[in-house]
C-alpha cells in the first residue's frame, strides 16, 4: 500500500475511533476526567520537581527493596502506565526501549539504577519522565501501580470468592489452583523484600 494511502487510512480510522467516543457519553466523561486528573498532577509535579516525588516512586517501583531497579522492575512499573503518549512530551520526543531508559540513567553500568542515578537522569528519558509527571499523585505515588503485596491481597478475595461456591467449573478449579500458586509465589517475593529492606537498614545504621 503506498504511504500517502497508509497515511489516508491511518486518519480515517482515528476519525471514526474519535465518533466512537464521542457516542458513549460514559466513556467521553472517563477521559475528560481522566484528562483533567493529567493536567492537575502535570501542573503539580512539575512545579515540585523531580526532587519531590522521585524518590517515592523510585521505593514503589523497587518491589524486591533492594534499594536499586532493575530492568524488570522497570518493565513491569511501565505495564502501569496508560498507553497513550503523554500530553506534556515534548515534539520529537522518541520511543525508548527499557534498556535504552536503563542505559540512560545507568552512570556506572551495572545494568541497574540507585536512587542517585534515578534522580539525576530520569529526565533523559523525556516520554518516562512526561508520562511520570503526569500520573503520579499528591501522595507522589502512581496510582496504578500494584505492589506485591496488593497483588497478593487482591489473589486471596478471588480465592475466597472461588472457594465459598458451592459448585466450580473445570475452569473455575484450574483458575483456583493458578491463582494459590500466584499467592505463594508473591508470598516468597514479600518475604525476600522484606529481608533486603532489613540488610539495607542495618547497613545504613552500621
Amino acid at each position: 500500500m503506498p504511504e500517502s494511502a497508509k497515511t489516508e487510512l491511518g486518519a480515517l480510522l482515528a476519525k471514526q475511533t474519535d465518533a466512537k467516543k464521542a457516542a458513549d457519553p460514559a466513556e467521553a466523561a472517563a477521559a475528560t476526567k481522566m484528562q483533567a486528573i493529567q493536567r492537575g498532577n502535570l501542573q503539580r509535579n512539575e512545579a515540585a520537581g523531580i526532587e519531590k516525588w522521585g524518590k517515592k516512586v523510585f521505593e514503589q517501583f523497587d518491589t524486591d527493596k533492594n534499594g536499586k531497579l532493575s530492568c524488570k522492575e522497570l518493565t513491569r512499573a511501565l505495564k502501569s502506565l496508560p498507553k497513550t503518549k503523554p500530553v506534556s512530551a515534548k515534539p520529537g520526543t522518541k520511543y525508548m526501549s527499557v534498556d535504552d531508559m536503563v542505559k540512560a540513567m545507568d552512570e556506572n553500568a551495572d545494568g541497574e539504577m540507585d536512587l542517585k542515578e534515578w534522580l539525576k537522569n530520569l529526565a533523559k528519558c523525556a516520554g518516562l519522565y512526561a508520562a511520570l509527571i503526569e500520573n503520579v499523585n499528591e501522595e507522589g505515588k502512581m496510582a496504578s501501580f500494584r505492589s506485591f503485596e496488593e497483588q497478593k491481597k487482591k489473589r486471596e478475595g478471588e480465592v475466597a470468592a472461588l472457594e465459598a461456591k458451592e459448585t466450580r467449573t473445570p475452569e473455575e478449579d484450574k483458575e483456583l489452583e493458578e491463582y494459590k500458586k500466584e499467592i505463594e509465589s508473591l508470598g516468597k517475593k514479600i518475604d525476600e523484600a522484606n529481608e533486603n529492606a532489613k540488610k539495607a537498614a542495618a547497613e545504613a545504621t552500621a
